[in-house]
């Protein structure tokens, strides 16, 4: 993925200079090297688009590996018994960004717990918070 960004990235430099070059030309140059830097010109632009297009499928790929990977460990790994019914497992559910003061720029997540036995309601919300940013005594947010 990186490679197809530095490719493309590359491409477009190369197309800014060939535009740059083109507004330079001296406008007695032989049409002849007009058309070859045009020419030259949209090559690197399709280089360039073709190279972005390639990081974002690659871009998407991994999205969606990573969603699946997520729903398959948050399945899959019971966080202990659940403590109403004391017989289902309590499990991971969802997660939402808490946007509240723009904590999702730090990772701050509202993950939802819930018992997987059947007819058990039990459910906990909490916060994630990787960075460290919220105060230990603040109030729960994005509820």
């Amino acid at each position: 993925m990186l490679t197809e960004i530095v490719t493309g990235i590359s491409a477009a430099k190369q197309a800014a200079e060939l535009v740059k070059e083109l507004r330079d030309i001296d406008r007695s140059v032989d049409e002849a090297t007009f058309k070859l830097k045009l020419a030259e010109l949209t090559e690197a632009l399709a280089d360039t688009k073709i190279a972005l297009s390639e990081a974002k499928i690659r871009i998407d790929e991994l999205e969606k590996a990573n969603s699946d990977y997520e729903a398959k460990l948050a399945n899959s790994i019971p966080i202990g018994i659940c403590p109403k019914c004391e017989k289902g497992k309590v499990r991971f559910e969802s997660k939402k960004a808490v946007t509240t003061g723009r904590l999702d720029v730090y990772g701050v997540e509202k993950w939802t717990m819930a018992c997987d036995l059947e007819g058990c309601d039990y459910s906990e919300a909490k916060i994630h918070d990787p960075a460290g940013v919220v105060p230990k005594n603040a109030k729960v947010i994005g509820r």
